[in-house]
């Protein structure tokens, strides 16, 4: 993730407690649902969306993600919704 550390660190600037995630679990499935989940509305319209220099940071982590770890995909929601949200 070095070399996306820019990237990183606008997500950790900005959401300190979502870049301790994506550092603890890039290279593992829960990242790939994880980002997926931030990325698209799973909240039936209730979340107000990320600026777009994270939006964008977030996008080019699951990019460099996907092209490290291919065999990871998305497998239908992150186990970090609490309630079904």
């Amino acid at each position: 993730m070095a070399e996306d550390k820019h990237y990183f660190q606008d997500i950790e600037k900005a959401f300190p407690a979502l870049g301790k995630k994506i550092e603890f679990f890039w290279g593992n499935q829960e990242l790939v649902d994880l980002l997926f989940d931030l990325q698209h509305d799973t909240r039936n319209h209730t979340r107000q969306g990320f600026p777009l220099e994270v939006l964008t940071a977030l996008h080019e982590l699951e990019i460099k993600h996907k092209e490290l770890y291919p065999h990871l995909d998305y497998t239908g929601g992150s186990k970090w919704r609490l309630n079904g949200r």
